[in-house]
């Protein structure tokens, strides 16, 4: 989500020319409402983060993304990968999904604190070390 300033696909082409003028974006009257959204979109996409990055940024904080895809920096990841577990085991011929559904609540209410904080500090160790390879 973009601050409530920038503009939209949707806006007229008045607020976008407006908004061109405004951040010395090339653009005039006579171009059509599509040439100046491709250039407000392009201006977006390099210039405009969201909004929760701009808070952070305004409090001296630096939010850094993980690489999509790549659990080991996403401690939820070992959490979840641990009930998986637990459910699993209890797994037999007869299992149904409500069965599934009762033992995964169970496993939900009996996970302690120290699973998650092992978790957590795995995953701390993983990113330390990639961040002293990088």
């Amino acid at each position: 989500m973009f601050t409530p300033l920038t503009p939209k696909k949707c806006d007229k082409k008045q607020i976008l020319l407006q908004y061109c003028n405004e951040k010395n974006i090339d653009s005039n009257e006579s171009d059509l409402k599509t040439m100046i959204w491709s250039k407000v979109e392009t201006h977006i996409k390099r210039n405009v983060g969201p909004v929760v990055c701009e808070m952070a940024k305004n409090k001296i904080h630096r939010i850094i993304f993980s690489p999509p895809y790549y659990s080991n920096f996403q401690p939820i990841e070992l959490v979840w990968a641990n009930l998986k577990g637990t459910v699993g085991r209890m797994y037999d011929l007869n299992t149904k999904l409500s069965d599934v559904k009762i033992r995964l609540e169970k496993a939900f209410k009996n996970i302690v604190g120290n699973t998650i904080k092992g978790c957590i500090t795995k995953t701390n160790m993983v990113i330390k070390l990639a961040y002293e390879i990088l």
